[in-house]
């Protein structure tokens, strides 16, 4: 039985969106969601195996993938959608700069996408940088500018041969059919007092409440799970971390694509966004920032920002086998 938060075994899953369509690339299929009442996980109905997501790959993730879209592209409207990829790698850098080791320690990220946070780390200073992503074509550009990579699918396991003292999941847990198993793994490749440093979207958030279905978090049908605070904490607790922060970062992004989403919902004959995104949208950030800003610091953010700090040698203690989604 899935278990994501202390003493919630789900006694019963409530429907809560049935068959939600891909509002953002048009090319993908349609997905079903339920919640848990009592901790507010969401999850996909039926669940995606490992085989479904690594089979539909290529529709799930479209040529012009807003998270693999790079500031060289030949397209001017690309080049803005990867411009707003630096400057949100460049504010998370910011959030996270407190909690980084020393310019020399190893860091990991894990679905690096393009590579913006990773070469924010590296002009910052950071030289021992590594990504990890599906994607192998992203993997030459990366490797031009001093990053290591390695292509996998993260469903089958984690080929690393090295512990590092940090490992960034910057929105990559909620697209994982199996997020526990690759949780573990990370626990298992973090030095005694590393960290992982994990952004994912708010299933009790604002934004959520006021958009519903047509909530940018849901990102159907790429994202499995979705973790309230409650829930999210429970599970990192069944791990084994010691300690276990949690903050929320200002996200305007998840209003403005969610105002998007609105809009494209209700157009029977539009045409698919291109890179996932409408110009309308990236104008409407300025206007929905105080949004934004007003639902973080109510704790009630879109995205969550978590902290998670190993114990004992070799990272997180030995965690329970049945905790986390």
């Amino acid at each position: 039985m899935v278990k994501a938060a202390e003493g919630c075994p789900h006694p019963a899953w409530t429907p809560l969106y049935d068959a939600v369509p891909d509002y953002e690339h048009r090319a993908s299929r349609a997905a079903s969601f339920v919640q848990c009442p009592r901790c507010e996980l969401i999850r996909q109905e039926p669940l995606p195996s490992a085989d479904t997501l690594r089979d539909d790959y290529d529709a799930e993730y479209p040529a012009d993938y807003r998270a693999h879209v790079a500031s060289d592209d030949p397209s001017l409207f690309a080049r803005a959608v990867a411009r707003l990829k630096e400057v949100q790698a460049g504010l998370l850098l910011a959030k996270i700069r407190r909690f980084l080791p020393d310019h020399g320690a190893p860091i990991l990220e894990l679905g690096c996408g393009a590579g913006h946070f990773l070469r924010r780390l590296r002009a910052a200073g950071f030289s021992d940088l590594h990504g990890v992503d599906r994607n192998a074509e992203l993997g030459p550009a990366l490797r031009k500018d001093g990053i290591a990579f390695t292509s996998c699918d993260l469903d089958r396991g984690l080929p690393l041969e090295r512990r590092y003292h940090t490992i960034v999941l910057n929105y990559l847990i909620e697209h994982l059919a199996d997020p526990e198993a690759v949780l573990r793994e990370c626990a298992e490749h973090l030095v005694p007092g590393g960290q992982l440093l994990i952004l994912t979207p708010n299933s009790a958030s604002v934004a959520h409440r006021v958009w519903k279905r047509f909530w940018s978090g849901l990102h159907a049908p790429r994202h499995t799970f979705l973790h309230s605070p409650a829930s999210f904490r429970s599970a990192a607790r069944a791990l084994g971390f010691e300690r276990i922060d949690i903050t929320f970062p200002t996200d305007p992004g998840s209003w403005a694509l969610s105002a998007q989403n609105f809009v494209e919902g209700h157009r029977t004959r539009a045409a698919a966004p291109r890179y996932g995104t409408k110009p309308y949208a990236l104008g409407l950030l300025p206007f929905v920032y105080p949004l934004a800003l007003a639902e973080s610091a109510a704790g009630r953010g879109s995205s969550m920002l978590a902290r998670l700090v190993a114990r004992g040698a070799g990272g997180a203690s030995k965690p329970a086998r049945d905790a986390i989604v």
